[in-house]
């Protein structure tokens, strides 16, 4: 049985947790965080490093500039394997731990929505067989999907990631306030967003496009434009039309 203790009280630490918590196979021992009193952790939350116990694993998920301060705090005479979960921070941050490694979960994470690790792609990076390992049996025993990944490598999965999620969700969000002033729910949007995922994951993403800038429609983008009241959407706007247009080659 993996023993395993988790730094982080955030989205993925509580997501991580839960996951070991409810696996036979894992064992929680610890959670310590900034904050002791989050609810929702299987195990008590510690705020001190003192006596950290010394497990086979401890997993750093923080925020990507908490982890050098979080690396000082963990012994260095700690002798299992230390891992984050950070897309955008070298595993050579971790370089003062003779067993290392990175442990990075491709997902959004709310604490308020529930998730599902089957099939979740993992990717990750070790530096030694022991830290391999661990990190091995952690993926297979949450079920999810392994994967290889340097850390530069990693870092453009991340950038990708924000492409397709972030910046998607934001738009999801402006296009949410344009049917608010129309008084016009965001559900009847839902079909459509279901319909464009789908076609992405069936064709590609490049042979899913439409819209009027495909068409180059120029009058309706310039209707779009001008009933844009905000000075920063229409400016995306037009730059997200000239993306569609060079990727095409209209432009």
């Amino acid at each position: 049985m993996l023993h395993i203790s988790i730094v982080g009280t955030g989205n993925v630490a509580f997501h991580l947790a839960q996951a070991i918590a409810d696996c036979k196979t894992l064992k929680l021992v610890e959670v310590v965080g900034r904050n002791p009193d989050v609810q929702g952790f299987p195990v008590s939350c510690s705020t001190s490093f003192n006596h950290i116990s010394e497990t086979d694993l401890i997993l750093i998920a923080v925020a990507d500039k908490a982890i050098a301060s979080v690396v000082e705090q963990i012994p260095i005479s700690f002798q299992g394997t230390v891992a984050h979960t950070a897309a955008s921070i070298a595993m050579s941050a971790l370089g003062r731990f003779e067993n290392r490694g990175v442990f990075y979960p491709l997902q959004t994470f709310s604490k308020t929505k529930a998730l599902s690790w089957n099939k979740l792609p993992v990717f990750l990076e070790s530096n030694t067989n022991q830290a391999q390992k661990y990190l091995e049996i952690l993926a297979e025993n949450l079920q999810a999907q392994l994967h290889s990944a340097s850390s530069e490598q990693r870092l453009k999965l991340h950038l990708a990631a924000v492409f397709s999620c972030n910046f998607v969700n934001a738009l999801f969000a402006s296009a949410e306030e344009i049917l608010d002033a129309e008084n016009v729910p965001f559900d009847v949007l839902k079909p459509l967003i279901y319909e464009t995922v789908d076609k992405a994951f069936s064709l590609t993403p490049k042979k899913a496009q439409t819209g009027p800038a495909l068409r180059n429609d120029q009058t309706t983008m310039q209707n779009h434009v001008q009933a844009l009241t905000d000075a920063e959407l229409r400016n995306l706007y037009q730059k997200l039309s000239e993306l569609i247009q060079n990727q095409h080659g209209i432009l």
